[in-house]
């Protein structure tokens, strides 16, 4: 079975771009059940939230999490995803990053194919 995977977004004011961004992880072509999205919120005020809320209700099927940051440091919201993240991998991600449908597929597959020794 492939393993579950943790996307990692931190963000500020993503309004611009998060619904597209958000959208290439709910087009991946992997398991919807085994993609994790976590959201570390840096307190915007753009409608950011109102974003994740709205992506939520349409892809009801993926797991997402938002996370309080009031750091706004990327770093420390990065930080706090992981501590979150439940995923066998993680995808270190933001809110104006598209990925490809096949960026999962392709990336575990590689993986799996590793020598382990």
């Amino acid at each position: 079975m492939p393993p579950r995977v943790s996307f990692l977004l931190p963000v500020y004011n993503e309004q611009e771009h998060l619904g597209e961004s958000l959208a290439s992880i709910a087009a991946q072509e992997y398991p919807p059940h085994l993609i994790e999205v976590l959201v570390a919120d840096g307190n915007s005020t753009d409608g950011t939230l109102e974003i994740v809320q709205a992506f939520r209700k349409v892809n009801p099927h993926l797991a997402v999490e938002v996370i309080a940051n009031p750091s706004r440091n990327t770093s420390v919201g990065r930080n706090l995803c992981l501590r979150r993240a439940t995923g066998e991998l993680v995808m270190n991600f933001s809110g104006h990053a598209v990925a490809r449908p096949n960026l999962l597929a392709v990336l575990t597959g590689k993986l799996a194919n590793l020598p382990t020794e």
